[in-house]
């Protein structure tokens, strides 16, 4: 009977963060693949598209500046959200492929992270070879929105949230493919990704994943 691992809070668009057995030696800390990655944005806009009005004089007040996730008539703009949202869906199919034979070997995982983010799936990566595990599925992004977005900077920055949804991507022993027990059973979280560009090509810099906050 498999002993129940134990996860610590993940990292990253990942997963429950290093898996251990119970008892086991402390694994160094990285992106848990799903660890990273967060999104009640939708209720954020939402509440961002409430205007209050003043019961004192009856004035509607100032409505609140436009949500950074509303449809832009600026070409430039446009751009580069069709490439931000890009490059967090190739990050987060390269990280599952990724766990999935643990090896980054023949995926895109270098072309869509970088800095924090790409070490935070490396340190996954390790702890999932020490005790001969991958992942089996795949994760589910929804509600994903840009929450902000720096287009004058340089490099340009951006921030994304989503929904995580780790039910259908479950840890399993590399040999036999047999489930493995993990203490943790949360499967949704809300997952924050942070980009710039780099060159002309926007990249994941750094993921981080909000266990306390439900989607």
């Amino acid at each position: 009977m498999n002993q129940p691992l134990v996860g610590t809070p993940a990292h990253g668009p990942s997963l429950p963060a290093p898996l251990r057995p119970s008892g086991a030696k402390p694994l160094p800390q990285g992106r848990p693949g799903w660890r990273n990655l967060t999104i009640t944005a939708v209720c954020a806009a939402a509440l961002a598209l409430t205007s209050c009005s003043n019961g004192d004089d009856g004035k509607a007040a100032d409505p609140p500046p436009p949500s950074t996730s509303s449809p832009s008539t600026d070409p430039e703009e446009e751009q580069a959200r069709t490439e931000i949202l890009a490059a967090v869906e190739g990050m987060s199919k390269a990280e599952a492929a990724t766990y999935a034979k643990a090896s980054e070997k023949g995926t895109e995982l270098e072309k869509f992270a970088t800095d924090k983010a790409l070490a935070k799936v490396r340190d996954e990566l390790f702890s999932l070879k020490q005790f001969d595990l991958v992942y089996k599925g795949a994760p589910e992004l929804s509600d994903v929105e840009i929450t902000e977005l720096r287009l004058s900077r340089s490099p340009q920055e951006a921030a994304v949230t989503a929904c995580l949804d780790t039910s259908k991507w479950i840890p399993v022993e590399e040999g036999s493919g047999k489930p493995v027990d993990v203490e943790d059973t949360t499967r949704r979280y809300v997952i924050s990704h942070s980009l710039r560009t780099v060159g002309d090509a926007w990249m994941v810099i750094d993921t981080s994943l909000e266990k306390d906050r439900s989607c």
